[in-house]
């Protein structure tokens, strides 16, 4: 049984109770008729939600967002996707970002990164896993490292700089590993130690045996100690 703000949601009403409860003025009651809805996943709930899309209540209208992307029906629907992760609302891009880090939807590499590239450091940490599944080229990988340089909090830059490790190869890594490992923050030189050992390059490690946070020099003497066996 699920409940929105200690109300209960109905499990057994018609289609034409949540057809009336859309039409409801009460935010609360067109709540919980969505919730209704989702919970039905049937093409008829999916039109009725679809019906609702030109609502000019911005409140109602993000509320089905957040709602009819969970139906399979929702890919016709690419360009109300589109139009939210480019939004400035920045409900409207959370909303279609949680959605996009829980599955797969039409969007390009260009459409991600113009999406964090705007709204950058207004975003929680963990939608930046989603840059992981943009193609490692050498221009995404510039302008991932763009966005590392101009994070304003330490948590973003750590965020970006798990992706960025994601990427490095052992052709590219340099200019990866060295941004990195330059840092003031200790997770961030802890990346670059991670590409280093992933790229078994020892000499590199060697450089971070003497770090000033413990976890590193711990991480690397053990990765060192085993090579050596």
């Amino acid at each position: 049984m699920k409940y929105l703000n200690g109300q209960e949601v109905p499990q057994y009403c018609t289609i034409n109770d949540l057809r009336t409860m859309l039409e409801s003025s009460d935010m609360q009651t067109f709540a919980i008729a969505c919730e209704a809805l989702r919970n039905t996943q049937t093409s008829e709930a999916y039109n009725l939600l679809k019906s609702k899309l030109q609502i000019k209540d911005k409140y109602k209208y993000r509320y089905i967002l957040s709602v009819i992307f969970t139906f399979d029906e929702s890919i016709e629907l690419k360009n109300y996707f589109i139009n939210a992760m480019q939004s400035d609302d920045r409900i409207l891009v959370n909303t279609a970002l949680n959605h996009l880090i829980n599955k797969n939807l039409w969007v390009t590499d260009e459409q991600i990164l113009t999406c964090f590239e705007k709204n950058h450091n207004l975003l929680d940490r963990f939608y930046y896993q989603i840059l992981l599944r943009i193609a490692s080229t050498s221009s995404n990988i510039s302008r991932i490292i763009e966005l590392l340089n101009n994070s304003k909090s330490d948590s973003v830059k750590i965020a970006v700089a798990e992706c960025l490790s994601e990427f490095a190869t052992k052709d590219n890594y340099l200019d990866i590993y060295c941004l990195l490992a330059n840092s003031s923050l200790s997770k961030l030189r802890m990346e670059a130690c991670r590409i280093a050992c992933n790229l078994d390059r020892n000499d590199l490690l060697q450089a971070f045996v003497k770090d000033s946070d413990g976890h590193i020099r711990k991480y690397v003497n053990q990765i060192l100690k085993w090579s050596q066996n």
